[in-house]
């Protein structure tokens, strides 16, 4: 953390995903992007218009956002809750871990630092985790009465952090990966990410994403990963 604060050279302009899950039960979105004209913080600088958030990307695709009935939060920094008013019908979930660690002193610190700024009165939902594996996570929050849609620990980033896990029909499954890595190739060379509470734990994340890929091929889409949309589009899987 404090690398990133005192390094006075940037990345490229990068995107912010977002994800939506077309399921029977109805409508997932995963993750809620960012807002226009954020302002920047000390270690992140935006450059978010209108259309680009996530409410008008949805309309223009021709879903309304007020039939996304469940919103999966990967974790709850800026970049990644801003879209949270946008869906008045949803059920946000996230992690204990993760809702916690925004309480007291030191989770408001957080929020300045991470430009976290939660609608009054938000209150998420708790994902409820079960001794349920999934390849080489041994505990899961299943989403979908079918499991197909599925939520697994991924923390490193934040203490809180997980990802969403898609199953789909060709025996090749899609993790949405949130901020776990900020791009596969960070991923396959355990760099961990400049923003990160814990380094080791974020590799031993990474550890374990391998492992599962090698029990069970997969999709890796993280966030802020410029050729995630690419590897979805081509059903890329993670070479392990």
């Amino acid at each position: 953390m404090l690398d990133v604060l005192l390094d006075a050279t940037w990345t490229d302009w990068l995107p912010i995903h977002v994800w939506l899950i077309e399921h029977d039960e109805g409508l997932i979105l995963v993750d809620s992007g960012e807002v226009a004209h954020t302002p920047s913080t000390p270690v992140a600088r935006f450059r978010v218009s209108a259309n680009d958030e996530i409410a008008v990307q949805l309309q223009r695709r021709g879903f309304d956002p007020a039939d996304v009935r469940l919103l999966v939060q990967t974790h709850l920094h800026g970049d990644h809750i801003g879209g949270l008013g946008a869906f008045p019908n949803a059920k946000v979930v996230c992690s204990r871990a993760e809702w916690q660690g925004l309480q007291g002193i030191s989770g408001w610190m957080m929020q300045k630092i991470a430009g976290i700024r939660l609608p009054a009165g938000f209150v998420p939902e708790i994902l409820q985790f079960t001794n349920v594996p999934y390849a080489a996570f041994p505990t899961s929050a299943v989403l979908t009465k079918d499991a197909q849609v599925l939520v697994v620990p991924t923390p490193g980033h934040t203490l809180g952090h997980v990802s969403v896990v898609v199953r789909l029909d060709n025996n090749v499954d899609v993790l949405i990966a949130g901020d776990a890595a900020y791009s596969q190739r960070g991923l396959l060379e355990s760099e961990v990410s400049g923003f990160s509470v814990d380094a080791a734990l974020e590799v031993s994340t990474y550890q374990r994403i391998l492992q599962s890929a090698k029990i069970q091929p997969m999709i890796f889409l993280p966030s802020h990963d410029p050729m995630s949309a690419q590897r979805l589009e081509q059903r890329s899987v993670i070479p392990v």
